[in-house]
Order: structure tokens, then C-alpha cells, then sequence
């Protein structure tokens, strides 16, 4: 068999996206219809194991078309928690991401930015602190710009807000009152439930989230793959 083709999966174990994406139709259709396309998204929590290709999935169906997104005035932000150690530098880093959105479109509005300020000043209590988040998106949301954070490696978050139910409580709070409401994409291993039990820290935060499993591909999404295994020249019947 001639090797002067070109691996069509050379960029395995990294995020897959644009044209190198391959199948999952269904998934995709799950999240357009939880998330993308009500006026008022849901929550939506995608479970599955490791590398089986959960960011690559939640990139293609959002990151890829942020850009359409955006002229609907809806706003992903994608947050690594496996890149916290503590929980309040988690919950500032919202309201700086967000920030670093909203000036990058020009939507930073001296309302917004005045909240910003009051979130983000050092030594406040949790409470204080907390509330001033709050704040920030209320005055986000006042603007008609709706916010959507894609959770990425929330596995951590039994490290991240061991024994401390106020975090998921937080997080639960920004996205259940209307005047500030933010909405989710997470994607873990293990549920969210199981993640709180392992923080000895059980909340309400799981009951906002519809769950979905993501599994191998399915017999449809098989065939696209050996489709782009037969387009570079390798026959789908190699012996072995």
C-alpha cells in the first residue's frame, strides 16, 4: 500500500474542528435544540469518557459558529477548570472572560463597565464579593446579551470546590434567576452529582441540567468515517 497519502487523522487527541470534524449528528441536534436555538437556552451537561470526543463536539456545534452566535446576541465564553485552584479565582475569572468578550465587539458599556469594576475589587467577603457578580450580569443581561460558559474538564470542580456547597450553589443562583441568568454547556466524566458527592458538597446544581450521554459514533457516523478513510486512498479492506 502506497504511505505517500495524508493522515486525515493526524490532529487525534487534540479539539477536531471545521471540516476535520466528522459525524455525530444526533449530538449536534441535541445541543442545537437545548441550547442554540430557544430564545431562553437550557443547560445542558455532556457525559461521556475520556477523549471520546466531548470538546470536539461542543467546539463544532458552538465555537465554530460563534460568529452567528454572536449577531443573535449570544455570547460563548470557553472556560478550562482544570486551569483553577481556587474557587474565587474560578468565579472572578467569569466576569474577566466575559469582560475580555464584550470589549473585543464594542459591547462594553460604561454600565457594564462600572460593574465590572465593583466585581472585580480586592478583600471583599465571599458574600460580597459574590453578590457583585451577580451584579455584573444583571446589568450584562439588561443590555440583551445573553452569555453562555462551555465548562470544559468539570471533573476538576471535585478538586476545585472540594467541601464548599456555595460554589455549586453559585453557579446553580447565576443561572436560575432571570434578572442575571447565564447558561451552561459542561463536560465531565462523570456527572455532575457524582462529581458534588466526591466534594462532600451536595447541592441543587445538577437538578438545572439535562444530561447528555455521548458515546461511540453511531452506524451512520462509522460510514462518513471510512468515507474520508477511502477519499486519501486507503482502501476500507486492508487485510491484516
Amino acid at each position: 500500500m502506497p504511505q505517500d497519502f495524508e493522515n486525515p487523522f493526524a490532529d487525534y487527541g487534540t479539539i477536531v474542528h471545521g471540516e476535520r470534524f466528522l459525524g455525530r449528528k444526533n449530538d449536534l441536534q441535541v445541543i442545537e435544540g437545548r441550547v442554540l436555538r430557544p430564545r431562553e437556552p437550557g443547560n445542558l451537561a455532556i457525559i461521556g469518557d475520556s477523549r471520546i470526543g466531548k470538546s470536539s463536539l461542543v467546539y463544532k456545534a458552538v465555537i465554530d459558529r460563534k460568529d452567528e452566535l454572536i449577531s443573535k446576541r449570544l455570547l460563548p465564553i470557553w472556560i478550562n477548570l482544570s486551569n483553577y485552584d481556587h474557587a474565587p479565582s474560578f468565579f472572578r475569572s467569569l466576569v474577566t472572560c466575559c469582560i475580555d468578550e464584550l470589549v473585543g465587539l464594542d459591547w462594553f458599556s460604561s454600565s457594564i463597565q462600572r460593574s465590572a469594576e465593583r466585581a472585580l475589587e480586592d478583600e471583599l467577603s465571599w458574600s460580597e464579593g459574590y453578590g457583585r457578580i451577580q451584579r455584573f450580569f444583571e446589568k450584562v443581561r439588561r443590555e440583551d446579551i445573553r452569555i453562555l460558559f462551555i465548562l470544559d474538564e468539570f471533573d476538576h470542580a471535585r478538586h476545585l470546590f472540594r467541601g464548599d456547597i456555595s460554589a455549586f450553589q453559585g453557579l446553580r443562583e447565576l443561572s436560575y434567576r432571570p434578572e442575571w441568568r447565564v447558561y451552561y454547556i459542561v463536560m465531565s466524566r462523570r456527572t455532575i452529582r457524582d462529581i458534588e458527592l466526591q466534594t462532600q458538597a451536595i447541592s441543587t446544581f445538577d437538578g438545572i441540567f439535562h444530561k447528555h450521554y455521548l458515546g461511540m459514533f453511531e452506524p451512520q457516523d462509522t460510514e462518513v468515517y471510512f468515507e474520508r478513510i477511502t477519499s486519501v486512498g486507503i482502501p476500507d479492506d486492508i487485510s491484516l
